[in-house]
């Protein structure tokens, strides 16, 4: 096994760095050489076992087909079709050397395996979309997709395309690395193991880690992470039902035949990975600013320990590693959370975001005595217009300052969503009431890291399904009130509806103890008693035709639904997961 991976390792070596050779064109492939395996003593089994573990420890050699040709004796390797010239392998080769140099800048004077590890992880998955063919839907199949082209050229590929690209760069830096190969629910599959400063072994997935809808594209669910760990421990306490990294990753083992052998692994560390460096969620202070590390060279803030008005630096130097505040909030006990940044008492009333600041979380500026928001011209994400936080082109209203000594305001026409907390969350500000703009037609939106939409489409990211509105979050303790030219909502003492009347919304009364929902009602919206804590008694009439997700979220007290039809009525009622989310169990009462 090792002559013939030794014999292999030569003639594609001499094919790679010379390139006079052409492949020779056979049987429909491009033959880079011939083995003899039956001399060894070998099977054909055995022969693809070599070629499959040989093509897995070299991803420099991008033109190794994923197909070869084989009989009882011999078994060739084969060249892809578009390196099969020894001119175009010339080209590429070039072409590797020099993004690779290029992908190696963005390690700044590193010597330890996590940091080089983060660092290119962030940049590879950054730099790369996942490859699909035409359909949007399918893996590209082409062999660029699943070779370092992939990263390198196309800027897109598949798996093995992030999982070979990871493994070059890491050789090239001297890092111990393993490119591995399985399975995760049915589908084939590649990733890494990785040994970190402490000597122990760690998995990572960056193709997983590539999630261009959050987390502003990149997230670490599996980044260094062991066995057994929870591969969600940094998604927050909404997450649910959620697995260990073997739970979902399946690699493959000696006793897998052909192309799916892999030899024996090494062990993983059997603890989560615990460096004396800041690592990833690690929280420390520089000039009275609390931050954490959310990515390579990249921090939130998350703490302020002083008062008066502040200027949020673009930049923050700490033990010489230079890091750019990228966001605002969403981090609290090394968990992602939805709380506004911490302050130890001292009264913040006036706030500037710098350019770089490109993820606000929900509550984050949610504070009780700041009166005014600025953000600098130039940030391409946020502005700001009369001292209130907007996405850029003033689409999602993000941060209303609670400590505004304004009563009453109104929302520009050209803002069509409310952010989830973008009022506060009951505060005693000097607002009683707001009226919201001519084309509103989204409240409650939930930012989760998903960041919020803009009118291009989509969030800053992208966001879909019912989880990200929660009608209920708007929990604002005045008055609202709806612009005489607004087409999508009607408004009572203490409630929203959709403008025809047959959605209702949310409360926004959240201290009633009781409520009869109209005849007109056929939907009640995602989160719309969501927080009404004291509500104990419900109507609701036999028009209602679907109950959505987390319509009753945490109704602490709630006894009894009253129901205006029949047991069976009721139960044809679509009622959407999570509806009664965090409410105490309630009785259902029919009239019929």
């Amino acid at each position: 096994l090792q002559a013939l991976y030794n014999s292999m390792d030569a003639e594609a070596t001499r094919f790679h760095t010379d390139t006079t050779i052409d492949a020779v064109f056979k049987d429909n492939s491009y033959v880079v050489a011939s083995f003899d395996f039956s001399k060894l003593g070998l099977t054909s089994n055995d022969a693809i076992i070599v070629w499959s573990s040989y093509k897995s420890d070299h991803p420099l050699y991008y033109w190794i087909d994923s197909r070869f040709t084989y009989n009882t004796e011999i078994l060739n390797l084969i060249s892809g079709d578009d390196y099969a010239k020894g001119e175009d392998r010339e080209k590429y080769n070039q072409l590797v050397f020099d993004t690779a140099r290029e992908y190696l800048s963005y390690i700044t004077h590193e010597e330890s395996p996590y940091r080089i590890a983060l660092a290119l992880h962030d940049a590879i998955i950054k730099n790369t979309d996942y490859a699909y063919q035409s359909d949007g839907v399918s893996p590209e199949t082409a062999l660029w997709a699943h070779n370092v082209l992939g990263v390198f050229e196309k800027k897109s590929g598949v798996c093995e395309s992030y999982a070979k690209t990871f493994q070059l760069l890491l050789n090239y830096c001297g890092i111990e690395n393993v490119y591995v190969i399985g399975e995760s629910f049915g589908e084939d599959h590649a990733w890494n193991m990785v040994k970190m400063d402490d000597g122990e072994w760690y998995w990572f997935d960056l193709t997983w880690d590539d999630t261009p809808d959050w987390m502003l594209g990149v997230s670490y669910n599996y980044f260094c992470t062991t066995d057994d760990q929870d591969v969600s421990w940094i998604d927050g306490p909404w997450v649910t039902g959620s697995k260990t990294f073997l739970q979902t990753h399946t690699y493959f083992t000696p006793t897998t035949a052909g192309v799916d052998y892999l030899y024996p692994l090494p062990k993983r560390a059997e603890n989560k990975v615990d460096l004396d460096i800041d690592m990833l969620r690690d929280v420390f202070t520089v000039d009275q600013f609390k931050y954490a590390v959310t990515g390579s060279n990249e921090v939130h803030l998350i703490g302020v320990l002083c008062e008066g008005d502040l200027s949020i630096p673009e930049t923050v130097v700490k033990d010489g590693y230079k890091y750019r505040v990228v966001g605002i909030g969403g981090m609290a006990d090394g968990l992602i959370k939805t709380v506004p940044i911490e302050t130890t008492g001292e009264k913040i009333t006036n706030i500037i975001i710098p350019e770089g600041v490109s993820l606000i979380w929900d509550k984050a500026l949610m504070l009780d005595e700041l009166e005014h928001i600025k953000v600098v011209e130039n940030n391409p994400v946020y502005t700001s217009l009369d001292g209130i936080l907007f996405t850029k082109d003033l689409y999602t209203l993000v941060q209303y300052p609670i400590g505004s000594p304004r009563e009453e305001y109104t929302v520009p026409d050209a803002t069509v969503e409310i952010a989830n907390y973008s009022f506060g969350d009951g505060a005693t500000g000097s607002l009683r009431s707001f009226t919201l703009g001519n084309n509103v037609t989204t409240l409650g939106t939930v930012n989760a890291g998903y960041g919020h939409r803009n009118s291009e489409g989509g969030r800053l990211n992208l966001a879909n399904g019912d989880f990200f509105y929660i009608r209920g979050l708007m929990n604002f303790k005045g008055k609202i009130t709806i612009s005489p030219e607004n087409k999508s909502f009607i408004a009572t003492d203490t409630a929203v509806y959709s403008a025809d009347g047959k959605t209702l919304c949310f409360i926004t009364d959240t201290s009633i103890t009781a409520f009869e929902c109209p005849e007109t009602v056929q939907y009640i919206d995602v989160g719309a008693f969501f927080g009404c804590s004291m509500l104990r008694n419900l109507i609701i009439g036999s028009s209602v035709l679907e109950i959505r997700s987390y319509a009753f979220g945490y109704c602490s007290y709630l006894q009894s639904i009253k129901y205006g039809g029949s047991t069976s009525g009721w139960n044809e009622i679509v009622k959407q997961p999570n509806w009664n989310a965090y409410a105490p169990r309630f009785q259902i009462l029919c009239a019929q």
